[in-house]
């Protein structure tokens, strides 16, 4: 695994080409980066919309 950044990625987007930050965002999505890129594939790089995509699922 590629060792994260010590720096927060941004809070509202998900930059699905930067690996660290998919590995953050899966993780706290509880996903695998996969799936992860699925979702942004599918809702959009919105944290917010994959949220509400995984709150009605």
């Amino acid at each position: 695994m590629e060792r994260l950044k010590d720096n927060w990625p941004g809070t509202d987007r998900i930059n699905v080409a930067e690996n660290y930050e998919v590995e953050i965002w899966a993780k706290r999505f509880d996903l695998s980066p996969e799936r992860l890129r699925e979702l942004v594939t599918l809702v959009g790089p919105s944290v917010s919309a994959v949220k509400i995509f995984l709150d009605n699922t």
